[in-house]
């Protein structure tokens, strides 16, 4: 006589299946050192500017990197590396000039001029196809009407600046993916990833984290023949599953020194 496992352990299954899942979507071992060795280079040549808006500045990622949400390249899609060139003492100058002089200091790399493509917001290097990437470098100065660390970057077709908040948009992811469902195999949620210059892949990242590369991958399948380019940015996949997480009743947040679950409502803001 055979019986059905209790819910509680199929329950365990399927988040062990899905975690398998979302770990072979992610960059192969070779790609992210890949990845890590071009961001370096480029974060090092920028930062060694004898221009002092250059060299008095911040340089940090951003995008999926950041947020640990990355998915292997579907076909002949390429992931994308993006940082932010923050600049000193350029609160004065106009959009284009700080935009200008992220471009005049990529051109002066002889192997980089020739990867170089300008964008409305950014500067693309495009690497060889065997890397499968490109990486974009936003210039970026800092938003004094903006108490929570904002950012002003230049707008290329509006010749205006443009306000973002890339870390304070990572400060509000990490919350919300800090936030995981009350579940009886506690044991299987994982630890919040340090942050750090280019963050290192680990395997196991939580729910939420791997909602969004499911989401992704989802992406990528149903618009694998779309030529009109209405396949939803990444960013708005990332924005709509942390608010449809912190939208839970009941949620628990693990504390890592306490070693321990405290249940938090989120709609009575405690």
């Amino acid at each position: 006589m055979t019986t059905n496992p209790p819910p509680f352990a199929q329950e365990r299954y399927l988040s062990g299946i899905l975690e398998l899942v979302c770990q072979n979507m992610e960059l192969t071992p070779t790609q992210y050192q890949d990845a890590k060795a071009k961001y370096e280079a480029v974060s090092g040549w920028l930062a060694d500017s004898n221009d002092s808006r250059l060299a008095s500045g911040l340089i940090f990622p951003q995008g999926s990197m950041r947020l640990g949400t990355t998915v292997k390249p579907l076909g002949r899609d390429e992931f994308d590396i993006d940082l932010v060139a923050q600049l000193g003492y350029a609160q004065n100058e106009t959009p284009t000039e700080v935009y200008s002089a992220i471009g005049s200091r990529l051109s002066a790399n002889k192997t980089y001029e020739s990867l170089l493509e300008p964008k409305n917001r950014c500067w693309r290097l495009n690497y060889a196809e065997s890397s499968s990437f490109h990486m974009d470098i936003t210039p970026a100065i800092h938003n004094t009407s903006c108490s929570n660390g904002g950012l002003l970057v230049p707008d290329r077709e509006l010749s205006d600046w443009s306000p973002s908040n890339p870390a304070g948009y990572a400060d509000w992811f990490e919350q919300r993916a800090a936030l995981e469902p009350i579940l009886l195999f506690a044991e299987t949620v994982a630890l919040r990833a340090d942050v750090a210059p280019l963050p290192e892949q680990i395997r196991l990242k939580g729910p939420l984290k791997r909602i969004i590369q499911l989401c992704k991958r989802h992406r990528d399948l149903m618009f694998a023949n779309d030529t009109q380019g209405k396949a939803p940015i990444s960013i708005i996949l990332t924005t709509l599953a942390a608010q449809s997480l912190s939208c839970s009743p009941r949620t628990a947040l693990w504390t890592p020194s306490a070693q321990m679950y405290t249940q938090q409502s989120l709609s009575s803001g405690s």
